[in-house]
């Protein structure tokens, strides 16, 4: 950066990048804000929200020898559930880095599990002990596949499981609902299954259905998947998977670029925290998900999300912004309806104000204005423009 003789300011970036790099990622938010001097058209914030699903429930096991997943047959491939001390442990963690985790549950679990024991199932004890410490999330009572049942039996899954945690006071929303593998979203039942349990938010796979969309009333929010597997507990399972997928049986794709050597641990890791660091650097309030597992035994998730952040703050002082589910669902649909909007609104600086104007009502991101929440050093909102008036804001700092 250097100022010519005339006074105008120069930026000069040498390096080359693109969008998927971190070198980018990092500071574009930075060159952005000295361009404008704070003042934009924009509300960034770095957004990481873990969401655990399954929680009450066991998950089946990875055999490293057969390379397949095998439900429960006894002792050579039990069933993968937490146990009492993996709740300690999940605290633990949230406590270190003053972050919370989503428990996504299914309290069908909860009462299988309990079954024939004296004084209840010891797992469920020890989360509703500690239930103020997570969030929790409506996964359906039972698990099922979603995708052809009927009215009664979708309505009957979500509501039950409601019940459940209304019963255990359980911090949740009824407004929110994840589907067991997002299954049912095509199903012609479920809109109304939804409407008579007032669920207006519904998880979909970033991986497949990324553009939000409605499901009836309800809306769709995309979570992000990772390769932190549904079906391992230790981490020899969790990398033998991973490289049977992506080296021993893997074929090159345009989605999938093939191993030509098996990944090491530290590898896998790296590779892992690094997806995950592209989300956050790029102002997405999607949550991501992993499973119950990966919490239970080795806690085959702690390294990977212990690497996202030892990875974030080293470049980034701003905090991580967590949402809750529905949030998440505002905020993507704010994004989305300005993404629109903005083809056909105009914004100025001029002595100290922003005018802004917009041809249609619309909800605009701006940066640099008394009015929003103060992040990062910058004040941003969302500000209502009704359509066809013009709106004036006071910048934070005159320029």
């Amino acid at each position: 950066m250097f100022a010519r003789p005339d006074g105008i300011e120069e930026l000069v970036i040498a390096a080359s990048s693109n969008a998927y790099q971190s070198h980018h990622l990092i500071p574009i938010h930075g060159f952005i804000s000295w361009a404008t001097r704070g003042v934009q058209l924009g509300f960034y914030r770095h957004y990481f929200t873990m969401h655990i699903d399954d929680v009450f429930l066991p998950d089946d096991r990875w055999d490293v020898d057969d390379n397949v997943t095998y439900e429960d047959d006894g002792a050579t491939n039990p069933l993968i559930r937490m146990a009492p001390s993996d709740v300690d442990r999940a605290m633990q963690w949230q406590k270190k880095h003053g972050l919370q985790m989503d428990f996504v549950f299914n309290g069908g679990g909860s009462e299988e599990a309990a079954k024939g024991k004296k004084g209840g199932d010891p797992l469920t004890n020890k989360l509703l002990a500690n239930k103020w410490q997570f969030y929790w999330i409506n996964h359906t009572w039972s698990h099922p596949n979603l995708d052809t049942l009927s009215l009664a039996v979708l309505h009957e899954e979500i509501k039950k499981n409601h019940l459940f945690a209304h019963k255990n006071c359980l911090p949740s929303n009824h407004s929110e609902l994840v589907t067991g593998e997002h299954s049912g979203l095509a199903n012609p039942n479920l809109p109304a299954a939804l409407a008579a349990n007032q669920v207006k938010w519904v998880a979909a796979d970033n991986s497949k259905q990324p553009t939000p969309y409605k499901i009836g009333a309800a809306t769709t929010i995309p979570r992000h998947p990772s390769n932190l597997y549904y079906n391992v507990g230790t981490f020899a399972e969790q990398l033998d998977e991973y490289n049977y997928i992506y080296f021993e049986n893997c074929t090159n794709s345009a989605t999938t670029t093939c191993f030509t050597a098996p990944a090491t641990w530290q590898q896998y890791v790296s590779s892992e925290a690094q997806i995950m660091l592209r989300h956050v650097l790029t102002n997405d309030a999607r949550p991501h998900y992993i499973h119950q597992a990966n919490l239970a035994e080795d806690g085959t998730a702690y390294p990977v999300m212990d690497a996202l952040l030892a990875k974030f703050k080293q470049y980034v002082k701003a905090p991580i912004v967590q949402p809750y589910f529905r949030d998440s669902g505002a905020l993507l649909q704010a994004h989305s309806a300005w993404a629109v909007a903005a083809a056909q609104a105009t914004a100025y600086y001029k002595g100290g104000h922003i005018y802004l104007k917009s041809a249609v009502s619309v909800y605009a991101p701006v940066t640099g204005h008394w009015q929003g929440s103060l992040y990062g050093g910058q004040r941003s909102g969302w500000v209502w423009l009704p359509a066809g008036a013009t709106k004036v804001l006071q910048v934070q700092n005159k320029f």
